[in-house]
């Protein structure tokens, strides 16, 4: 996820700081930190991806910012109404796992 921006959102969205849908039509290009790791150790380790001849984080996520935006507020509401958030795939997940990280608290993330 792309660190800056969406950090702030979710700072922003637990703290209960106005988010202004700045923006909302934009499209991103997002990264997890994770997998931008993953591909830095694969680099160091094992030198790469020869056949490309250069490296690159395989993973990232094209989204509308005002989707993304939606998405976290949706993740604060369900959880202060004590429901379940419901992760449809593999982005939602890693918004959600970011979201938790700026929680009192702990939560698992499925």
């Amino acid at each position: 996820m792309e660190r800056g921006r969406v950090a702030e959102l979710c700072r922003r969205m637990v703290s209960g700081e106005v988010v202004w849908g700045e923006e909302p039509n934009e499209v991103v290009n997002l990264m997890y930190v994770e997998d931008v790791m993953e591909e830095l150790r694969r680099v160091v380790c094992e030198g790469g991806r020869p056949d490309e001849g250069k490296c690159v984080v395989p993973r990232f996520y094209t989204r509308v910012w005002g989707e993304v935006v939606n998405l976290v507020g949706s993740f604060k509401n369900r959880m202060e109404a004590g429901g379940e958030v419901e992760l449809k795939d593999d982005f939602e997940r890693k918004l959600y796992a970011t979201f938790l990280s700026y929680c009192d608290g702990s939560k698992d993330v499925n």
